[in-house]
């Protein structure tokens, strides 16, 4: 028993990995868990389902970095694997295991694992916090469980090669800020019906991004610079819950030809610049304010 970041603590050796874990209690959950000493075996991470301490068991709920902060500062911020063979560990790992026990995916818990290739989080995973998978460099697809309900800031930021579709699933509420920024091969964007929140630079320079984008009719907020230099999107919806367009939110969208917005009110300053608004646009009549060159160098 020891504390760690001041919180009391316990260790629980696994005999077949030789790797001993870091966590914390509540109830019959085990909370907080990091690798605390051992060399990973191979390219793969599991993550136990279960822990025992002095006899008792505890069913694994949550995993974080063994620093939660959320210091702009790489400095501050370590993953999982507190062990002398981090730098190894975070290029040789290829694949992570989480069990359907874990509920929560804490702050900075798979950032800079340089190795990585496919992200799964399980449907039970509520909560994906702040940098957990940052500049994840490697990896090229990723799953999101149903379960997800909020996604932190910089969570996925700098997953440069995540392809394919990226579903944003039905459960989610909040994606944060700088979420997704340059994520620049996701090739389509799919967004649940249950966000309300978008923040800002939340998919700024997806430039991968084609087609249309619905935001749907939950989402009350749409950030600043949220989908800036998503130049291969063509069209977009707004759901009826958006009254604000902020400032440079679709700004250089070049492709961006189709606009429908169903209950905008307010456009804010270089909203729409450098996209490819088609010939004669016509503003909803809903809109009141207009900022500076919202609709500056259309190119079409």
């Amino acid at each position: 028993m020891f504390k760690s970041d001041e919180v009391l603590g316990y260790t629980y050796t696994d005999t077949t990995t030789n790797l001993t874990w870091y966590f914390t209690t509540s109830g019959n959950k085990a909370y907080n868990l990091y690798l605390y000493y051992g060399t990973v075996s191979g390219d793969t991470l599991t993550i136990p389902s279960k822990v025992t301490y002095n006899g008792v068991e505890y069913e694994v709920a949550g995993i974080r970095g063994y620093s939660t902060s959320t210091s702009t500062s790489s400095s501050y911020r370590q993953n999982i694997l507190y062990n002398s063979t981090r730098s190894i560990s975070n290029n040789k790992i290829t694949t992570v295991v989480i069990p359907e026990t874990v509920t929560s995916i804490g702050n900075n818990t798979f950032c800079n694992f340089y190795g990585l290739k496919n992200i799964v989080i399980p449907n039970s995973v509520q909560s994906v916090g702040s940098y957990a998978f940052y500049q994840c460099s490697a990896v090229e697809s990723l799953s999101l469980g149903t379960g997800v309900q909020s996604i932190g800031t910089y969570a996925f930021n700098n997953c440069r090669q995540i392809s394919g579709n990226v579903i944003i699933p039905n459960s989610t509420i909040s994606v944060g800020k700088y979420a997704f920024q340059g994520c620049s091969s996701i090739n389509q964007l799919t967004l649940g019906t249950g966000i309300t929140q978008i923040g800002n630079y939340a998919f700024q320079n997806c430039s991968g991004i084609k087609g249309k984008i619905n935001i749907p009719n939950s989402t009350t907020y749409l950030g600043t610079y949220a989908f800036y230099g998503c130049s291969q999107i063509e069209e977009v919806t707004t759901g009826t819950g958006i009254t604000t367009i902020n400032d440079r939110t679709f700004m250089n969208c070049n492709k961006l030809a189709k606009i429908t917005m169903q209950n905008v009110s307010s456009i804010g300053a270089y909203a729409f610049s450098n996209t490819g608004i088609e010939g004669d646009y016509t503003i909803p009549n809903t809109v009141k304010t207009i900022g500076n060159n919202a609709f500056s160098n259309c190119l079409n």
